[in-house]
């Protein structure tokens, strides 16, 4: 999650400079460390093979510029995706160090910012979602609000802006939140399409499969930040049900690639095999969670359920690769008792759908 600090240190480096001394000295702060964990990242996965995808040449290569996120290239660790958010921060802002700082114009910025944040996850405008970054926004304000503070002193507007700030700024914690404890409850953990993400349709389910998973759309190649995520569907008999899949850590072709893994283990194994399909995921060192759905074989009927995996409750460190490992032994009941829901189809429909995926 974006936090306030980068924004309240952008003006404390920077009142009463030019912008060319704004740049340079973000440059400074920025670059170095920034270039030396990329290829430090680059060096360990090349040594260590195996550990996350490593990505190609002219991947790591545009990630030295901290664009890749704009480029549509994943980060070469998932972590530093908060960059490009900070990075137009730091590309707008020198608009208004240009015009001299002062307490009156960063107040403006703040209100202008908010106002033009407040309507972009659902006014569907690409370029205002870039400008106006409305799932850092909040964070940023919030720092230059606290900045001002420090040299100011408080005052009513500024404890107003922080408010707001607060309020906004809890909305997407409060939504991840709910999806959890949706799961756990044992209900599906499908999140409500906010508006946010503009999405390049890639393909469909057909009413004629009893067992198929797929990529529906992806983030569109002009997105920002905030279009992480890509929308798949899983298909259970008469069942379909569509789920978010965070890209921030894996991109679609390494979803694809581990359900292909998975359902083959599932087919290829014996009848007591149990599997897992992950469908989304972030980075494991970053988070506590791995949306899933367990395939439990039962000779040649695969019970399929969806769960959460919370990565503080396994007994060894998670390995993405390899979810079945980690997967509960089959239930029909919560812990307080309640059903939890279960779809089920057959290994030749499974087998089916891999025939049909690999033409």
């Amino acid at each position: 999650m974006p936090n306030p600090l980068p924004s309240a240190c952008a003006l404390f480096s920077c009142w009463g400079r030019t912008p060319r001394q704004f740049f340079v000295s973000r440059v400074i702060r920025l670059y170095p460390a920034y270039w030396f964990a990329v290829l430090f990242t680059t060096a360990a996965l090349i040594a260590v093979p195996g550990v996350w995808e490593r990505l190609r040449l002219r991947e790591v290569l545009l990630d030295l510029t901290m664009l890749p996120s704009g480029s549509g290239v994943p980060d070469v660790d998932g972590v530093y995706w908060t960059l490009w958010s900070e990075l137009r921060f730091h590309l707008l802002f020198p608009v208004v160090v240009a015009m001299g700082l002062t307490y009156r114009r960063v107040v403006v910025l703040c209100r202008v910012w908010g106002a033009l944040a407040m309507p972009a996850p659902v006014a569907r405008l690409p370029l205002l979602e870039l400008v106006a970054n409305p799932d850092a926004a909040w964070y940023s304000i919030a720092g230059l609000a606290l900045h001002l503070v420090h040299r100011f002193g408080q005052d009513l507007l500024l404890r107003g802006i922080l408010a707001m700030a607060w309020l906004m700024g809890q909305l997407e914690p409060g939504n991840r939140i709910e999806d959890v404890e949706r799961v756990r409850a044992g209900r599906c953990s499908t999140r409500r399409d906010r508006g946010s993400a503009p999405m390049t349709r890639t393909s469909t389910t057909s009413r004629s499969e009893n067992f198929a998973v797929r990529v529906l759309a992806t983030p569109s190649p002009g997105g920002t930040e905030g279009a992480g995520e890509a929308l798949g569907c899983i298909r259970v008999g008469e069942f379909e049900e569509r789920f978010p899949m965070s890209v921030s850590y894996w991109n679609v072709a390494r979803y694809e690639m581990s359900w292909r893994r998975c359902l083959e283990l599932l087919v290829e194994g014996g009848p007591d095999t149990t599997s897992c399909l992950v469908t989304s995921i972030t980075d494991p060192a970053n988070s506590n969670f791995v949306f899933c759905w367990p395939l439990y074989r039962s000779g040649s009927i695969v019970h399929v359920q969806n769960s959460i995996m919370f990565l503080d409750e396994l007994e060894e460190e998670f390995a993405p690769d390899e979810p079945w490992r980690f997967v509960e032994p089959r239930s029909t009941v919560d812990e307080d008792g309640q059903e939890i829901s279960e779809w089920r189809t057959t290994v030749q429909d499974v087998e089916r759908f891999l025939q049909t995926e690999a033409r």
